[in-house]
């Protein structure tokens, strides 16, 4: 397990996904939906669904916890989120004016 130092605090992170895998299986369904309620609890305190820069994890931790409406919400978010920045990117992409073509 990596500890990784932020502004906010300290992050866990695991070696590898195997490993993280064998601890979540690890425990009880109640245990798992209880840490995803307290993930998405500390992820809303952080910024409300409307303003936060990651809610699909939100909206993942969200539905693990059993709260659906709420998950719904935060994907909603996400995909409206993921549409912009799609839009910005293709924009980016355009050529501003069109080419010019011209037929012999």
């Amino acid at each position: 397990m990596y500890h990784i130092k932020e502004a906010r605090g300290v992050l866990f992170a695991f070696k590898h996904a195997m490993i993280q895998e064998a601890a979540y299986s690890s425990l009880l369904k109640e245990e798992r939906r209880e840490l995803h309620a307290r993930a998405a609890s500390w992820l809303a305190q952080e910024a409300p669904i409307g303003e936060s820069s990651h809610p699909a994890v939100l909206g993942y931790h969200y539905a693990r916890a059993g709260y659906i409406s709420e998950a719904v919400e935060a994907w909603l978010q996400a995909a409206f989120v993921g549409h912009g920045e799609a839009r910005r990117v293709a924009a980016r992409l355009q050529p501003q004016e069109p080419p010019v073509v011209t037929f012999r």
